[in-house]
């Protein structure tokens, strides 16, 4: 009869470790089917993430590509003395509307700073400051008599490499993009 007990508790103690087994192991594989649901929903989070960085970035970037350039050539030199050229303004008249319009055109085009690279808008800031500088230093150069004419020739004479070297930037960062 002892043996009999003995048996049926080694058996129950048996039953009881099987059992306690497959639940260890159920539980083992319930937990690794929640971290691989995790880590999908977070790689399906990352993509949605990249198709909206795609979508909504994409333009935004684009777009700031197209304003700087137009800026870059709105501040060319040609493009300057074409709108602000007036027959009867002073030189100091004419150096101080071609700045302004300078100041203008880049504070209107601050926030594209955010969608560019650091090296362009940096190349950007350099141009205009180029450009001012050069507009200043042609007016202290003209005498009493000349013009506003007088300064938009020597203006046109200046070469203003920057400019061109940004626009260049800009497009081959735009090609990157792509």
């Amino acid at each position: 009869m002892e043996t009999l007990t003995l048996i049926l508790q080694i058996g129950t103690l048996l039953y009881i470790l099987v059992v306690t087994f497959f639940l260890i192991r159920a539980l083992y594989l319930f937990i690794e089917i929640l971290k691989e649901k995790t880590r999908l929903a977070k790689k399906s989070s990352e993509s949605k993430n990249e198709s909206l960085k795609i979508e909504v970035l994409l333009p935004l970037r684009l777009q700031a590509y197209e304003r700087l350039i137009l800026f870059l050539e709105r501040v060319k030199p040609m493009a300057l003395i074409a709108r602000h050229l007036d027959a009867f303004a002073s030189p100091k008249q004419f150096q101080m509307n071609m700045i302004q319009n300078i100041r203008d055109e880049f504070d209107h085009n601050l926030s594209q700073q955010l969608f560019v690279s650091e090296i362009i808008w940096q190349t950007l800031k350099a141009a205009r400051e180029e450009l001012t500088q050069q507009i200043n230093i042609q007016a202290a150069s003209l005498g009493d008599l000349d013009t506003a004419a007088d300064l938009a020739g020597k203006l046109v004479q200046v070469d203003h490499k920057l400019i061109d070297q940004a626009i260049k930037m800009i497009k081959e960062e735009m090609k990157a993009m792509a």
